[in-house]
């Protein structure tokens, strides 16, 4: 179950430019919700490495695929896939040779694939923080299931972009105990993503990871 978790949770998010953001204490927690709704709803369709780590101290390096028109989404690692298309999230494990079929809503970033992104609607924004360089986000469902617990999005201001997303285990606003963390380290935007790609479970090809990721994952071991 909870290696399902993990690949239900392998995810990180995109990148794009937003507008310009204060570097002051946040005052107008407001403005803040709407300059991260802002940058999310902008996001159409890219393809981007990530590194992530859990609590286990296992590593994972993969390419994502997003395409926020279609509603398609795709998670590649060497060992598991996971695929969103609709309201249907397909995981594929390829050392057991598992499939696994669950709904959108117990998928963590079910609201990246809504065709307008509203953090007021469904989540409750249990705080903001920002620093020199950076702004967090952490949120939770509104509704009483516990499908996940709370999410940071983390994001630089200079310019504004998304570095990190880290899921937590429970609700409490002051959880720290992180469950994944997930980080963008390259990316680029993709005009045009076929919709082949998210029906295939073939591994992402070894010699398209950058060595940064590489590196990464030897100097997080």
């Amino acid at each position: 179950m909870l290696r399902e978790l993990v690949a239900i949770l392998l995810i990180c998010c995109c990148m794009q430019q937003a507008p310009a953001a204060s570097n002051s204490i946040v005052k107008d927690t407001e403005y803040w919700i709407d300059v991260v709704q802002q940058f999310l709803n902008g996001i159409t369709t890219l393809e981007t490495f990530f590194f992530q780590r859990d609590n286990v101290g296992e590593n994972t390096i993969g390419v994502i695929h997003l395409n926020r028109i279609t509603s398609s989404l795709k998670i590649n690692s060497a060992d598991v896939v996971v695929i969103v298309k609709g309201n249907r999230v397909t995981i594929y494990d390829r050392k057991l040779k598992e499939k696994t079929v669950t709904s959108l809503h117990s998928f963590p970033l079910a609201f990246l694939l809504e065709k307008k992104i509203d953090l007021r609607k469904n989540v409750h924004v249990q705080s903001i923080k920002i620093g020199d360089d950076f702004l967090a986000i952490k949120f939770c469902k509104k509704d009483d299931e516990e499908t996940y617990g709370a999410i940071t999005l983390v994001f630089s201001l200079h310019p504004f972009l998304l570095r990190k997303w880290i899921i937590f285990p429970d609700k409490k606003e002051e959880s720290t105990d992180l469950l994944i963390e997930v980080s963008l380290l390259n990316w680029q935007y993709s005009e045009d993503i076929s919709e082949d790609v998210f029906s295939s479970y073939s591994p992402p090809p070894a010699e398209k990871m950058p060595k940064l990721l590489e590196k990464n994952c030897a100097t997080s071991r």
